[in-house]
C-alpha cells in the first residue's frame, strides 16, 4: 500500500517514529462505516451439493450497515529522554455491537540513532504488508460449513493471501541502517498461543502447553531506489506436559516471507509471499477461511500412540494500482489477487488426507476528498472469496463463494 514510503521503512518496523527532543502528546482515530451487500453459495458438500434441504438453503444474501471494529482511537506522548508510549483502543463490532479493545499499547526506548527497544502489545516486524482490502471486516461466517464455519471477516485478506503475524505483547530490538537505507527488527513472543492439540493425556488431566522458549519473529526493510524489500522469518517450537507415553508431544511452527514494493508515476505495485508449516499453531491472525482453518498440525494415531503431522502452509499476494489525480481528489484505483494453500503433509492415508484452497480477487478504490473535507476518505469495493474445492479424507468439499460489494468511509483525524 501507498503509506510505505521510502523514507519510513524503519517506522513500519519500529512501529512508531523514535521520539523527539521535546515533550510531546498527540491524539487522533479513524472511524469506519462499512455498507455492502453479501452474497454467499454454500456448496459444501461432496460433489458440489448444498448442505441443505434445499438447493439454495444455506445460501445467504443480504446487506450490513456496520461500524467493523478496526475503528481506532489512539494517543502517543514522549519526551527529552527517548522515551515513548503508543496507546490505540479499537471500538465496533458486527450487527451494533459496540466492543472495546486494546489493539496496541507499547513504550519504546531510543538508545542512540542506530538502537531502539520496544516493550508492550503491537504488530511483529514480519511480514509487515498487506493488501487494499477493508470491507466486511464483521461480516457473518457460514454457520453451515464443517469442520468450522468458513468465512466471515475480512481484513486486508488475512486466510486468502496476507499473513498477519498478528499483535501481541513482546519484546523487540530495532536497528536501523545509516542513512535511513532501511532497518532490522527482532521480537520475542509468547509461545503459547494459537490452536491447542488435544494430545493423549498420560493420567486424567489434559496435556498443557508449557513451551520454554519464546517465539521468534525477525523482519527488516531495505530501500533501492523505488523498491522497498521486505524479508522476514518466523519460527517457535510448542511442547506439551502429560502427554501419554510414545506420543508426540511437540509442534514446530516456522515461516518464511518476501514482501517488494514499488512504484513508477501514477502505477504503483505490492506483492508478498509467505511459506511455512503448521501456521495456526501460534498466534498470527488468519481470520475464517478454509485454508485458515486447516492450517495447523494434525493428529494421526499410530496403534497405541498419537503422532503430530505437520500442515505444509503457503499464502501470496499481489496489489497492482493506478493513481488519479484531479484538481479536487486523490485516489488509487487496486486490483487484488490472493490465495492461500494448506496441505496435511503428514497424513499416512488417503483417509487422513487434507488440502485446503481460498482465494480472493477485487477491486478496491480509496477516494481522499480535501474538497469536501479534509480526513475524509470514501471507498468503493467489491471482493470475490473463493473456498475452492477442498480434499478432506477420499471426498471433495466445495466451501462455495462469497461476493461483497460496497463502499466504506473513513474519517481520519
Amino acid at each position: 500500500m501507498s503509506k510505505y514510503a521510502v523514507t519510513l521503512a524503519a517506522a513500519v518496523l519500529s512501529a512508531m517514529a523514535a521520539p523527539d527532543a521535546l515533550a510531546k502528546t498527540s491524539f487522533g482515530g479513524i472511524i469506519f462505516t462499512d455498507l455492502y451487500s453479501i452474497n454467499r453459495d454454500d456448496a459444501s458438500n461432496s460433489g458440489g451439493l448444498v448442505n441443505g434441504a434445499a438447493p439454495d438453503a444455506d445460501d445467504y444474501h443480504g446487506s450490513k450497515l456496520e461500524l467493523p471494529n478496526i475503528t481506532r482511537l489512539r494517543a502517543s506522548w514522549s519526551n527529552e529522554d527517548n522515551l515513548g508510549m503508543y496507546i490505540e483502543m479499537g471500538i465496533g463490532g458486527a450487527s451494533g455491537a459496540t466492543g472495546v479493545n486494546t489493539r496496541q499499547a507499547y513504550g519504546t526506548y531510543k538508545i542512540n540513532d542506530r538502537w531502539q527497544i520496544l516493550a508492550g502489545q503491537s504488530s511483529s516486524p514480519f511480514s509487515p504488508l498487506f493488501p487494499s482490502q477493508l470491507i466486511g471486516n464483521n461480516a457473518p461466517a457460514s454457520a453451515s460449513n464443517t469442520p468450522a464455519a468458513v468465512g466471515g471477516s475480512h481484513n486486508t485478506g488475512k486466510g486468502y493471501g496476507d499473513l498477519d503475524a498478528g499483535r501481541n505483547p513482546q519484546l523487540r530490538a530495532t536497528y536501523t541502517f545509516p542513512d535511513q537505507h532501511g532497518a532490522i527488527a527482532v521480537a520475542l513472543f509468547d509461545p503459547n498461543q494459537g490452536k491447542e492439540l488435544d494430545l493423549p493425556a498420560e493420567l486424567a488431566t489434559k496435556p498443557a502447553r508449557e513451551s520454554s522458549l519464546p517465539r521468534l519473529d525477525v523482519g527488516a526493510a531495505f530501500n533501492y531506489y523505488d523498491v522497498r524489500i521486505f524479508p522476514g522469518f518466523s519460527y517457535q517450537k510448542q511442547g506439551y506436559n502429560g502427554v501419554k507415553s510414545g506420543s508426540d508431544d511437540e509442534v514446530t511452527t516456522w515461516a518464511a516471507s518476501l514482501g517488494v514494493q514499488t512504484g513508477v508515476g501514477p502505477f504503483e505495485a505490492s506483492a508478498e509471499y509467505n511459506i511455512g508449516s503448521n501456521w495456526r499453531n501460534a498466534g498470527y491472525s488468519l481470520a475464517n477461511s478454509a485454508a485458515a482453518l486447516g492450517s495447523g498440525a494434525r493428529l494421526f494415531v499410530d496403534g497405541a500412540n498419537t503422532e503430530i503431522g505437520d500442515t505444509d502452509n503457503q499464502s501470496y499476494w499481489v496489489d497492482l494500482g493506478w493513481r488519479f489525480t484531479t484538481k479536487n481528489t486523490s485516489s488509487v484505483l487496486h486490483l487484488v489477487y490472493g490465495a492461500m494453500e494448506s496441505e496435511a503433509d503428514g497424513a499416512k492415508t488417503a483417509a487422513q488426507r487434507a488440502d485446503h484452497d481460498s482465494t480472493m480477487l477485487g477491486l478496491s478504490w480509496p477516494i481522499e476528498t480535501p474538497w469536501m473535507a479534509r480526513g475524509l476518505t470514501i471507498r468503493p469495493e467489491i471482493f470475490v472469496y473463493d473456498e475452492g474445492k477442498s480434499t478432506q479424507g477420499v471426498n471433495s468439499v466445495d466451501y462455495g463463494k462469497e461476493t461483497i460489494a460496497g463502499v466504506q468511509m473513513q474519517f481520519t483525524f
